[in-house]
């Protein structure tokens, strides 16, 4: 720990995670239906408010998914996607 002169802080390390080159999300903006595809298997999909409130969480296992976010409030998202050891983090707009 780093010690001030009203308490102290402890440092924790921050692990670095590949991101992935190969993702697509379409059509962006979109009514609430998105299609998104990988060049490898998509093991996770988490879709997050502007806020960080997690509203939709799938394991969808293959190269391509469907997200439907027709019944969610208009406004941006982020959608985070893992393959395997890799993550992708990026905007979409439902209007």
């Amino acid at each position: 720990p780093v010690s001030f002169a009203h308490g102290s802080v402890m440092v924790l390390g921050v692990e670095e995670i590949s991101t992935i080159s190969n993702i697509d999300i379409f059509p962006n903006p979109s009514s609430g239906n998105f299609t998104i595809q990988c060049s490898e298997e998509i093991t996770a999909i988490d879709i997050f408010t502007l806020v960080g409130e997690k509203i939709i969480s799938v394991k969808p296992e293959s190269f391509n998914a469907e997200i439907d976010l027709s019944t969610q409030a208009k406004g941006i998202y982020f959608v985070q996607v893992r393959c395997g050891d890799k993550i992708s983090t990026q905007k979409i707009a439902v209007e």
